[in-house]
């Protein structure tokens, strides 16, 4: 009947029911997404832009001359953010300021956290024999980390080669290689 309806209607658990639940469930879900926009935005957009920022400050620590820095700025942005090219650029970029053991640290990283990365494999190995002159070491870092998982890889192969004759001008041993 109407009176039974009114009755209802003005029960605690009525308007609890059809008022403030819709209300609640509407806040609730703003309250996900807003959540969930925050925490994506934070995790796929700042975090990857500060630490991008703070790569390229110790990038440029070592143009001027500051390695330490430089290094401490690279693992700071490598703790935010992981980004297999600065690896690369730091290391040519040591390379370049003739800081062989820094160069060779970025390298040894790469390949620790990268183990199957062949342009970082090939890389190394190339400049371990070409400044180094550690041939032995290039040699063991194509077999290690390109021509153990591939063991026809062309470019591998052909690496391989050239630091074998390159080598072998030192220890003709090794042109048989």
């Amino acid at each position: 009947t109407g009176e039974e309806l009114e009755a209802e209607q003005a029960s605690f658990a009525y308007i609890f029911r059809h008022r403030v639940l819709p209300i609640l469930g509407l806040f609730v879900f703003v309250l996900l997404v807003s959540a969930s926009l925050f925490y994506l935005t934070f995790e796929f957009i700042y975090t990857p832009l500060k630490a991008e920022s703070i790569y390229k400050k110790g990038y440029e620590r070592i143009e001027a001359g500051d390695y330490q820095r430089a290094n401490e700025r690279f693992s700071e942005a490598f703790g935010l953010w992981r980004n297999k090219s600065w690896f690369f650029k730091y290391a040519q970029k040591f390379r370049d300021k003739r800081q062989y053991i820094y160069a060779e640290q970025k390298y040894e990283e790469l390949l620790r956290y990268y183990p199957q990365d062949k342009k970082g494999a090939l890389e190394f190995a190339d400049f371990e024999a070409t400044y180094l002159n550690n041939y032995s070491k290039a040699d063991r870092i194509l077999r290690d980390h390109i021509l153990e998982y591939s063991l026809e890889d062309k470019d591998g192969l052909l690496a391989l080669g050239d630091i074998n004759l390159a080598w072998g001008d030192s220890d003709p041993k090794q042109y048989g290689d």
